[in-house]
């Protein structure tokens, strides 16, 4: 009996023996690929060309949470309809966890997942379906040090998991940097939208964000005054929550329409998703422009009027609230609704939905020229 007992425990030594050598086998760096070195044991590697590789058992790394902004919330057309599982590199969350900051090497995976069945026996609702896609933002100050904040994404394909690409090449920076720029909490990262980072997050970073949080809706009430003015406006006493029907009552007097403006309705720029557009931009803008100017001064309007099969049906409008802020210096709105402002698309300073394609203008006016 002793015999047996001695040698099932030499048997689980060993067994334990292997698992720990597997273990530390594959937490070891993948090697130098293409010059790149690892910045910790979970990379990131990159090829010769600058792409980066696949990290490896990314769904065994820190889950931070998963977003959903499907289509019945987003009027049928949601931008990002799937669930967003994130992950974050275990090192480089033990470094969050101690200081609050996203440290050089940083790796957020998001695997993107189908929603499948909207009934459960626990009631209705969105639950997971397939796999569909997988991405991946990589911070380097080094080597992206031309990109807002050092961040760089990328995407593997929208496919099943079998059939993910083995490496990636970066997204140009208006495709990401813009909208994480303008509206994530902490270091380009949307830690406001994943609670495992929110939780840990250390005290002082928190006490600091708050604060930030606050001095900053501060500001965007004041700058919401200049943009109030800027559309002939009264501008005091004007709230967050109230400016959008004081810019869609303004919209319907059609007091744009002595701006200058183009000739005829015509397709809109590649990429948008307004269809058929008119626009019209305030004498402040359009003089700022025929300058060549890299930011336009506050004050500044753009308003888009929109088509649909020949029907006029809403407008999008560009207010400049804010000098040096980007994206988030500009009142963004957009209305499919000629008739009330009850369910607009966007209303907000800085809204992602607009800021990141409009990135791809200069200083997010993507109109070229208007006579």
């Amino acid at each position: 009996m002793m015999k047996s007992r001695l040698i099932l425990l030499a048997v689980a030594v060993a067994g334990i023996g292997t698992y720990v050598a597997m273990a530390q086998e594959e937490a070891k760096p993948a090697g130098e690929v293409g010059g790149a070195k690892p910045f910790n044991n979970y990379g990131p590697h990159f090829t010769e060309d600058g792409e980066v590789l696949r990290p490896e058992g990314w769904r065994r790394w820190v889950y931070v949470g998963t977003p959903l902004t499907p289509d019945e919330l987003n009027g049928g057309e949601a931008n990002f309809r799937e669930f967003h599982n994130t992950y974050i590199d275990p090192p480089s969350f033990d470094v969050f966890l101690q200081t609050g900051e996203f440290p050089n090497g940083t790796q957020l995976v998001k695997e993107m997942v189908l929603v499948g069945d909207t009934e459960a026996s626990s009631g209705n609702g969105y639950f997971m379906g397939d796999f569909y896609g997988l991405e991946l933002a990589v911070k380097d100050t080094e080597r992206f040090k031309d990109e807002p904040g050092g961040w760089a994404y990328f995407s593997f394909g929208h496919t099943d998991f079998e059939h993910y690409a083995k490496t990636a090449k970066a997204f140009p920076s208006e495709s990401c940097n813009s909208c994480h720029e303008s509206s994530a909490d902490t270091d380009f990262v949307f830690t406001q939208y994943y609670p495992v980072l929110r939780a840990a997050m250390p005290k002082h970073k928190a006490e600091a964000g708050t604060a930030a949080k606050a001095e900053r809706a501060k500001m965007d009430a004041e700058a919401l005054k200049a943009a109030m003015g800027a559309v002939g406006g009264k501008s005091e006493g004007v709230k967050h929550d109230e400016y959008s029907d004081k810019l869609f009552a303004w919209l319907k007097t059609g007091a744009y329409k002595k701006y200058k403006g183009e000739s005829k309705v015509h397709e809109s720029a590649a990429a948008s998703s307004h269809g058929d557009v008119r626009i019209f931009v305030n004498d402040k803008l359009h003089a700022s422009m025929q300058a060549g100017n890299s930011e336009h001064p506050v004050g500044s309007v753009a308003v888009k009027e929109l088509y649909k099969d020949g029907s006029f049906i809403g407008w999008a409008t560009a207010v400049k609230a804010k000098q040096g802020e980007k994206g988030h210096g500009w009142h963004w709105y957009e209305n499919l609704n000629t008739e009330n402002n009850d369910s607009p698309v966007v209303a907000g300073l800085g809204e992602s939905k607009c800021a990141g394609c409009h990135s791809a203008g200069k200083d997010y006016i993507r109109v070229k020229k208007i006579e």
